[in-house]
Order: C-alpha cells, then sequence, then structure tokens
C-alpha cells in the first residue's frame, strides 16, 4: 500500500475528479450521477484508508476492509476521528445500501444516496482527515480499543 502522503495525493485527485464531475449530474438521470457517485465514495475510501494507516493500522489489515466503508469507520474509532452524527450515518448507509458496486454495475438503482449527501461526506472526511494528519505525532488509539495482541506488544515495549 502506498504511504499516508501517496493515499492523501490520490484522495485528492477523485476529491477534484468528483467535483469536476458534478456539473455532468442530470435529475430524474441516475446513470449521469454514476461516475460522480464512484468518484466520490472512492475518495472517502482513500481519505480513511490514509487516516488508519497514519493512526498504525498495518497496510494488510486495511486492505482486507475492501471497499468496506462502514468497517472503516469503526476502526477511525478507536484513533480519535471525529464526524458528525450524519455523516456517520451517511456513510454506514452507503455501505449497507453497497452504493460503491451499485455505482459500478447498477447506477440505475433507487437506494443511492442524494448528490448533496455525498459531496457533504466527502468534503467532511477530506477535511477533518486532512487536519487530523496534519497532527506531528502519530495517533494512539485509546487502550480499550486495543486487541489483545497489541497490548501485549506495547506493554512488552513499554
Amino acid at each position: 500500500m502506498s504511504s499516508v502522503t501517496d493515499l492523501i495525493a490520490l484522495a485528492d485527485e477523485y476529491f477534484r475528479a468528483a467535483q469536476a464531475e458534478s456539473t455532468g449530474c442530470k435529475p430524474g438521470r441516475p446513470l449521469s450521477t454514476a461516475p460522480f457517485r464512484l468518484l466520490c465514495i472512492h475518495a472517502i475510501e482513500l481519505y480513511l484508508n490514509a487516516f488508519l494507516r497514519h493512526a498504525g493500522e498495518p497496510a494488510p489489515a486495511v486492505r482486507g476492509l475492501q471497499h468496506n466503508l462502514a468497517a472503516r469507520l469503526q476502526l477511525t474509532d478507536r484513533y480519535g476521528l471525529v464526524l458528525r452524527v450524519k455523516t456517520r450515518r451517511h456513510i454506514e448507509a452507503v455501505s449497507e445500501n453497497r452504493e460503491y458496486l451499485v455505482s459500478r454495475y447498477a447506477p440505475e438503482a433507487l437506494q443511492l444516496s442524494e448528490i448533496n449527501r455525498l459531496k457533504s461526506t466527502l468534503t467532511e472526511v477530506r477535511v477533518k482527515v486532512v487536519k487530523m494528519l496534519a497532527r506531528p505525532v502519530v495517533i494512539k488509539p485509546n487502550d480499550a480499543a486495543l486487541t489483545a495482541s497489541k497490548k501485549a506488544k506495547a506493554e512488552a515495549l513499554a
């Protein structure tokens, strides 16, 4: 997996592409929104990946999450990424409704996020992740959230 800096740079490219693509979204034409949706969802995934890698999550563990944004969201809780309740619920709904796959293969489906909600979620995730990554120290997980193996390693190093 790429470095945190590379992940942020790539996420920013998807963010800019989503902004540019948003002008092509036509009301009442779900197919016209598919590229925008896919770009937004992938950018959100990349920003969350960058945050998790910065926090110390191993690359294989992050890769193992596949496209599950809800699982990423649960992991970010360990490291202090605070998102609004509405944003959290939206990310969970995107995962539950499998919008990543729907945007790729069945963009005419009716259970898709509103365009403005998707834009807001992407913007909030971007702003808050970039802000957290600007911190000079690596984020440490809460003791309560440590797995037994991580806790044992931490105690061995102490």
